[in-house]
């Protein structure tokens, strides 16, 4: 927090790096408190688990050896569902009014839906890819509006933001954009290779 102070004083501008989903023991009991905060397989699963390594992490302060840093589970948030945005923006906003940050960078996941996610009571989260990339768009909006009126100059960076992974999400990349997002182009390592459409 006092480093965070130090480069805002200096005139850096800070900010958070956000993984998406829920992980760790945190992440973990989230899980378990508002299960249907959550989306999953066609099979009820969620994005995968280690319960080996979370009772080892639950049991961690039983131990004197170090603990692995294997990742115990990773669940991935129903990003329609009103109470995990809620919750969503409430962490974001803790970021910048305790922590200081001015701004978040989200990777992994960032509010996407997909008609592959089921919720809790079975149903498709989503028809189709049309209707996610709506939705999407829509979701992050709607997170962006909840951390922008407590935090009017918080700012917006994402992951995946390359032309080839956006042809078929034109309106989330265009949220993404709003508001002078800025995005990182991951893919723009590869585009010397003579398979890239951009090679010259």
């Amino acid at each position: 927090k006092d480093q965070i102070k130090l480069m805002n004083d200096a005139g850096i501008h800070t900010v958070s790096y956000i993984l998406g989903h829920a992980v760790g023991n945190a992440g973990y009991q989230l899980l378990h408190k508002h299960p249907d905060w959550f989306v999953y397989d066609k099979r009820g699963e969620i994005g995968s688990y280690d319960m080996s390594t979370q009772n080892h992490l639950q049991r961690r302060r039983e131990f004197g050896f170090k603990q692995h840093k294997r990742r115990s589970m990773l669940a991935t948030f129903d990003a329609t569902h009103p109470k995990a945005r809620r919750w969503i923006a409430d962490q974001i906003i803790t970021l910048g009014k305790e922590m200081g940050f001015r701004g978040a960078r989200w990777d992994v996941w960032f509010m996407w839906t997909s008609p592959d996610y089921y919720r809790i009571d079975g149903t498709r989260q989503v028809a189709d890819h049309k209707v996610a990339d709506k939705t999407t768009a829509e979701s992050i909006r709607a997170i962006k509006s909840m951390v922008n009126r407590k935090l009017p100059d918080f700012t917006w960076g994402y992951n995946f933001a390359s032309p080839e992974e956006n042809k078929e999400k034109p309106l989330t990349l265009a949220e993404m954009c709003r508001g002078r997002g800025w995005l990182l182009d991951e893919l723009s390592i590869v585009y010397w290779q003579k398979t890239s459409p951009f090679h010259t």
